[in-house]
């Protein structure tokens, strides 16, 4: 769990979070509104976090477990939720669907009432059923997503071929399918397509370079991720610079995080890391703090994670 900057990054372990006792400088480990707190006798004990997984519009959620079986599947004389059999039982004989007005007339009895539900395709807004977005949840395609009525489209970035199911597989076979590595000089790209010319017979496979070579000594990349979604390419850039000019023994690294546009412009800048990967001692001399092995790019939020193996944790940075 991580906690707010105060004024650093602190993560704690997950099962520490709702366990009664503050851990955070802020307490939002104990937050209310992440804790379901258990009282006993006035006094504070362990919670539970709150249960925050949804099924999707038109899905029955088996109690305490995350099985999600369609409406339709309630009451049809068919166990769908081993664990307690919710979606049948006693409640199949209530009659509140026959006076419970639903946009569709598609209603099913569930354990807490009369719910309504829609076609494939639509959700119920209350008192009409509209379209389902399903692009806003992120789970029906792998890679590109458009909404359209009562469905939806999944499309691949090239060098991806679509595939059943809202999957996308590199095409070995298209020019724009690019392998990419850090090589600490640089960063290149290997033509996966070169490898194999009209004839189908295997040559040698291109290698376009991506980013200038560092010829400064100990400048080098180390380790790279790549967007396909926006065509980036962002990698960290690691410099050995000496703490103390009359010492050259003495170096530390210092990280700079940098991105390079896919396209022919091939664009590069600068992401500043609001963290401190290096700090400060009281002299004012800089001291090594960070040890950075590895870092990713979340596609759907943008947020950026580092692996810092000199302070043992992962640290985020929001965009």
């Amino acid at each position: 769990f991580e906690c707010l900057p105060d004024p650093l990054v602190r993560c704690i372990p997950k099962h520490w979070q709702c366990d009664g006792r503050k851990d955070c400088a802020q307490g939002e480990d104990e937050a209310p509104s992440k804790c379901r707190t258990k009282t006993k006798k006035g006094t504070r004990s362990r919670g539970s976090l709150v249960d925050t997984f949804r099924c999707l519009p038109n899905y029955f959620r088996c109690p305490r477990t995350r099985t999600c079986i369609h409406m339709s599947q309630l009451c049809d004389g068919f166990v769908n939720c081993p664990l307690d059999y919710a979606d049948e039982g006693a409640h199949c004989r209530n009659r509140a669907c026959r006076s419970k007005k639903c946009p569709e007339n598609m209603c099913s009895e569930t354990i807490q009432g009369a719910v309504c539900y829609c076609p494939e395709g639509l959700e119920s807004n209350g008192t009409h059923c509209t379209d389902l977005d399903e692009c806003k949840y992120g789970s029906f395609c792998d890679q590109g997503c458009n909404n359209t009525d009562r469905g939806y489209e999944c499309s691949c970035v090239d060098g991806y071929i679509y595939v059943p199911e809202g999957n996308c597989k590199i095409n070995i076979h298209d020019e724009n399918a690019y392998l990419y590595v850090a090589n600490y000089v640089n960063v290149e790209a290997f033509d996966l397509a070169s490898h194999l010319d009209r004839y189908n017979t295997r040559s040698n496979i291109r290698r376009v370079p991506v980013t200038p070579n560092h010829q400064e000594p100990g400048h080098g990349v180390t380790m790279l991720d790549v967007n396909v979604q926006d065509e980036t390419l962002c990698y960290l850039e690691r410099q050995s610079s000496s703490t103390q000019p009359e010492d050259q023994s003495a170096s530390m690294l210092l990280y700079k995080l940098m991105c390079v546009g896919l396209k022919k412009d091939r664009k590069t800048w600068e992401i500043p890391i609001p963290y401190p990967l290096n700090a400060h001692s009281s002299d004012g001399r800089t001291v090594q703090q960070t040890d950075i092995k590895s870092f990713a790019r979340d596609w759907l939020s943008g947020n950026w994670y580092f692996s810092d193996m000199a302070r043992e944790f992962i640290f985020m940075c929001a965009p």
